[in-house]
């Protein structure tokens, strides 16, 4: 995990929490370039002689049964190379996970298999990643050098990366964690209390 020099401390507290019932030892790094931090973490754990890595954002609400259930279904799966938690997109009803093309993605009882996903809880397989090329993580412009759309982020290229490494990649529909939330409490013209998300606020 990569993590700013402030952090949200309920956030926190529930990712040690859960990697601490889970038995497996949490990482952090404190760089200001994530895609810097998150390659130079990998690449220092396969080092260790893991079979499996977990990444987790600092803005996740996850337990410790499903940490242990994304590493189950790997060790019962072998043609999957890394599986990433359900999340939603802050802000949107919108899953943080896709597929290239015209590809329907149908959500049901068993992995989903997908083309990009996140890191917000993923476990991925060691040797998958040993064989993926360097750079893991690249930030690309697009082709007018905007940071635009048509622009590639750094965890977006990471699995454009996977996928032509021949690594596959898929979402446990079991496995649903919370994303961190900014929200904005308000009343309205009748008094009535409701929440919208700040991009949304308007003065009442």
């Amino acid at each position: 995990m990569t993590a700013g020099r402030y952090e949200n401390t309920r956030a926190r507290n529930v990712i040690d929490t859960a990697f601490r019932k889970a038995g497996i030892p949490l990482s952090v790094s404190l760089g200001v370039y994530y895609h810097q931090c998150m390659q130079n973490m990998m690449l220092d754990t396969l080092e260790l002689d893991v079979d499996y890595i977990v990444t987790v954002d600092g803005d996740s609400f996850i337990a410790s049964d499903q940490i242990l259930l994304l590493l189950k279904e790997m060790v019962e799966d072998p043609t999957l190379d890394a599986i990433a938690a359900m999340q939603a997109k802050r802000g949107e009803n919108v899953m943080l996970a896709g597929c290239d093309g015209e590809k329907t993605v149908t959500v049901g009882p068993e992995p989903i298999r997908v083309d990009a996903a996140h890191f917000g809880l993923t476990a991925i397989r060691a040797e998958a990643l040993r064989r993926t090329p360097l750079p893991l993580f690249l930030p690309v412009p697009n082709g007018e050098g905007r940071w635009d759309e048509g622009r590639i982020d750094a965890d977006i290229y990471f699995w454009q990366n996977w996928k032509k490494a021949g690594n596959t990649l898929a979402v446990h529909p079991h496995v649903r964690i919370g994303h961190m939330e900014e929200m904005v409490s308000m009343y309205d013209a009748n008094f009535q209390l409701h929440h919208v998300y700040p991009n949304e606020w308007e003065p009442a």
